[in-house]
């Protein structure tokens, strides 16, 4: 039985990106891991019929992507979802508590 599970994840740094691509890579065991420093190319990987996303990890401000539409997307095709953030400001927060996901993190300098 093929157990292996994707995860996408999405973020405009990429040493945000590659950060997060070692830390599951070295955590976690039958991972495929897709990435994408862009919504637009997040999107078609969203988009593919054939592709099964188990969990993506999101950052909420791509320059791309106004609001965090691709976390909306993600929230409607019932994959469960982490927000990435670098700007826990009142609007931010008030925003992202209110989508349905599975955690916040808060991306330091």
């Amino acid at each position: 039985m093929d157990n292996i599970k994707t995860v996408l994840l999405v973020d405009d740094d990429i040493i945000v990106l590659n950060m997060l691509i070692e830390h599951l890579a070295n955590n976690l065991k039958n991972i495929n891991i897709l990435t994408s420093n862009n919504s637009k190319d997040a999107l078609k990987y969203l988009l593919n019929k054939d592709l099964v996303i188990h969990a993506a990890v999101i950052d909420y401000r791509l320059p791309d992507c106004v609001d965090g539409y691709i976390i909306e997307y993600c929230i409607k095709k019932d994959i469960p979802t982490v927000v990435l953030t670098g700007t826990m400001n009142e609007h931010t927060r008030k925003t992202v508590i209110k989508k349905d996901i599975v955690d916040i993190i808060v991306k330091n300098d």
